[in-house]
């Protein structure tokens, strides 16, 4: 099959389900769709709860990218539109940029540039880490560039290195920081015999490693560090936890992904040895994958309100050593390994496909009453239960944001909008509620037991006693609509006279 073919093949398969289903299932995507929607408020006409509820963070910190990329969207086309058409960009950049970086450092075709398509459906990505799913592939096209280039380095081409590192920046620091880290060992394991070179070089590098190190000394200075024995994170290395999103079932796909790159490795190393074959100029590369192996082992899980550091470092090590890798090998040989990895990335994607259709079905259900809600409310999502519908998942809670729908394009206001606490998004609150909430949405919400809202800790920011908000909805509110399985939507006895129940 024609590499052209395979591609579109596959690019089709993964972007598919995008539109196809209704919703794309992530932890905190519609979250993120909801604060794009705010923003874009502020400049096209601020709905009056939302100019009360929000202020604007305009400081250009590196997590802006996916919000203003769909607010600008959402003048032309809705919110859920947007959102579909980030993933698709997210999911069509990442394949290319890994493309991109090995033709970069081969010179020529590489039979492992389908590795890109089997990493572009990740744990962060259904995570709803859009912002760091778009620093990727800037990751990928940074190192490919500065490789191309760094033998006819001039001022046009660091110019241009320097635009795919702001991108990176704007993006998310996690990925700033592990490609300046890999950029600046990079530019000295290449020019370190030309030191007039290498100082030239790393000249252009050194801004960024200011600012790397300035961001990092602020955000983690006296912080608190909260780390998970190192048997779990070798467990998860050697299980590419970074591919696992909704329950083990992808280890179907991630154990013999293992054992093949374990066979091709020592494949590489046995060629070196015994038939003296040079690494150059790949061995760079994995000097750097083993730069971020220990940073993985080594970093916090959290640190600070930043959580998920060694996931978000998993996922570059497995594909920055793919320069490494030999391709000295049979035709036969090839041909397997590339129809081996064909096959893991449909299966991997069948396989996510089926989740999609359950929880699909389920985030249908949940938003099954958004047109019951007035415009200028405020609302709250309960639940006792946000992991599952019909089918158990185990990584990701694809409900625990799901409330945000109801708030979009009706100037509403999500009182669990956990991203409004955070001074690393571009919208934060600006009062905390007192009073009535008008509208309860209750997700598998037993009377007793436990009781969440959206927000990863129980009232979030906005300090609500959900307990005593769970008494009060057999007193205080009327239930205006039952999906008959799941959801209910309670409204505010003091509204009864804006709107008809179900």
């Amino acid at each position: 099959m024609p590499w052209r073919v395979l591609f579109l093949f596959l690019f089709a398969i993964e972007i598919l389900p995008i539109w196809f289903f209704t919703f794309f299932p992530s932890h905190d995507g519609p979250s993120h769709i909801y604060n794009a929607y705010v923003l874009k408020s502020f400049f096209t006409g601020t709905p009056p709860r939302i100019a009360e509820y929000y202020k604007l963070n305009a400081f250009p910190f590196p997590n802006w990218s996916s919000h203003p990329f769909m607010g600008t969207l959402m003048l032309i086309v809705t919110p859920e539109t947007a959102h579909k058409i980030l993933l698709t960009v997210i999911l069509t950049l990442f394949p290319l940029s890994i493309f991109y970086f090995l033709e970069a450092v081969k010179k020529q075709k590489s039979i492992y540039v389908v590795v890109g398509f089997l990493f572009n459906y990740h744990f962060m990505l259904h995570y709803g880490f859009y912002n760091f799913s778009l620093s990727a592939p800037f990751y990928f096209f940074s190192l490919g560039y500065y490789w191309k280039h760094k033998d006819s380095f001039n001022i046009k081409k660091l110019f241009i290195l320097t635009l795919l590192m702001l991108a990176t920046y704007f993006c998310h620091m996690i990925t700033f920081t592990l490609l300046v880290s890999s950029l600046t060992l990079l530019v000295i394991t290449a020019q370190y015999k030309q030191p007039c070179q290498l100082l030239k070089h790393l000249a252009g590098v050194v801004p960024f490693l200011v600012v790397m190190v300035a961001f990092i000394l602020q955000f983690s200075y006296g912080e608190r560090r909260e780390y998970f024995a190192k048997k779990y994170w070798l467990e998860y290395f050697f299980d590419i936890g970074s591919l696992v999103y909704y329950t083990d079932a992808h280890f179907f796909i991630t154990r013999p992904l293992v054992i093949v790159g374990i066979m091709v490795f020592l494949a590489t190393l046995l060629q070196i040895y015994f038939k003296k074959k040079s690494a150059e100029p790949v061995w760079h590369f994995l000097v750097i994958a083993l730069l971020l192996s220990s940073l993985y082992f080594i970093l916090p899980w959290r640190l600070a309100s930043g959580a998920l550091l060694n996931d978000r470092v998993n996922f570059f090590i497995f594909l920055v050593v793919l320069p490494f890798l030999s391709e000295d090998f049979s035709r036969q040989f090839k041909r397997a390994l590339v129809a081996f990895l064909v096959v893991a990335c449909i299966v991997h994607v069948g396989i996510t496909y089926r989740y999609y259709y359950y929880l699909d079905k389920g985030l249908r259900e949940f938003t099954s009453a958004r047109h019951l809600i007035e415009p200028d409310s405020t609302v709250l999502a309960l639940s006792s239960d946000w992991w599952s519908y019909e089918i158990d998942v185990h990584y990701v809670e694809p409900f625990v944001q799901a409330v945000n729908y109801y708030c979009l394009n009706n100037g509403c206001v999500n009182l669990g909008n956990y991203e409004a606490q955070f001074d690393y998004f571009p919208v934060n609150w600006s009062k905390k509620h007192s009073g009535k909430i008008d509208y309860v949405i209750a997700w598998k919400l037993t009377t007793g037991g436990n009781i969440w809202s959206t927000d990863f800790e129980a009232g979030g920011w906005q300090n609500i006693d959900l307990r005593a908000l769970r008494k009060s909805l057999k007193t205080d509110y009327d239930l205006i609509y039952f999906s008959g399985k799941n959801l209910k939507l309670y409204r505010h006895k003091s509204l009864r006279d804006h709107g008809s129940e179900y």
